[in-house]
């Protein structure tokens, strides 16, 4: 349904996207997951025709993304609202637009429970009010595909929870960015690792979470410059902590135990697949 063929993109001899291929299959989800700077949005707003790359293509089932936008929705990360129009005035806008009733739009905003902003200006809504209104914009005319750049972000647990029940309620093909390790997890049914413009693997999250990426179960997290006592384990250094993956927490921990300010022993996730994966691909 998407394939994105050998995109790369250079600001002033500045390479932001290199050698991306992606398919996303009919009815799939498809998540691109990476730190910020890794080239997520440029991607998608090469995808939407707002960037000419600089080599490759992009295609929806064959066509361009202006043959077919009108079986598309989009959810942007900032959703672009008119700041000095009401709730009502800007969802009446949308519905015309895509030719369907505002009744519909009214049953999503009852649906998540923001049906009493209907007058209110969209300059004074929150963060996450505003994420709700651009999903129901990119909702209301029924999609085919959905394209969502960051659809959850600025909300708490419950509404992402709410949001993605509505995403999903249809079989649609999806493709999305997020910051929420455990959205992808949850949520797609692949997930595309990027990392400095670069895709670094691509796999279903339960593969990735197999010892065919990682060996270890459990990681020991330790505050930052701790001296470790072991020279071979598996470790990754941030900038505010350091990642130790090893099969025997209890060794470990006891050696560690009178240097330590705090630890947390816990089960490894996608975050850690990809921090191996991104280590491993920068050495």
């Amino acid at each position: 349904m998407i394939e994105i063929k050998n995109i790369n993109y250079s600001v002033n001899g500045h390479r932001i996207l290199k050698d991306i291929n992606l398919s996303v299959k009919e009815g799939e989800c498809l998540c691109i997951l990476g730190p910020n700077g890794a080239g997520k949005t440029t991607l998608f707003d090469i995808l939407l025709g707002f960037i000419k790359p600089d080599s490759g293509s992009v295609s929806f089932g064959g066509k361009t993304f202006q043959e077919i936008k009108k079986t598309v929705g989009v959810v942007f990360d900032n959703t672009p609202i008119f700041y000095y129009a009401k709730v009502g005035e800007y969802l009446a806008y949308i519905a015309r637009i895509y030719g369907v009733d505002i009744e519909v739009a009214r049953a999503l905003m009852k649906e998540l429970g923001i049906d009493g902003l209907e007058s209110s200006f969209l300059r004074a809504l929150s963060q996450g009010e505003k994420k709700k209104i651009g999903l129901i914009s990119a909702l209301m005319h029924d999609p085919e595909i959905l394209v969502l750049d960051e659809p959850t972000s600025n909300l708490d647990p419950f509404s992402r929870e709410q949001l993605w029940n509505m995403i999903k309620r249809k079989r649609r093909t999806i493709i999305f960015t997020t910051h929420i390790w455990d959205e992808a997890q949850k949520h797609a049914d692949r997930v595309a690792f990027i990392s400095s413009g670069r895709i670094l693997a691509i796999d279903t999250p339960a593969s990735f979470l197999s010892k065919r990426y990682i060996k270890y179960k459990k990681k020991v997290i330790l505050p930052p410059e701790t001296d470790l006592p072991l020279k071979h384990v598996h470790f990754i250094e941030t900038e505010d902590k350091i990642v130790v993956y090893l099969e025997d927490t209890n060794n470990f921990v006891k050696t560690l135990e009178k240097k330590l300010i705090s630890f947390s022993v816990l089960p490894v996730s996608l975050e850690d697949v990809f921090l191996i994966l991104d280590k491993e691909e920068k050495k």
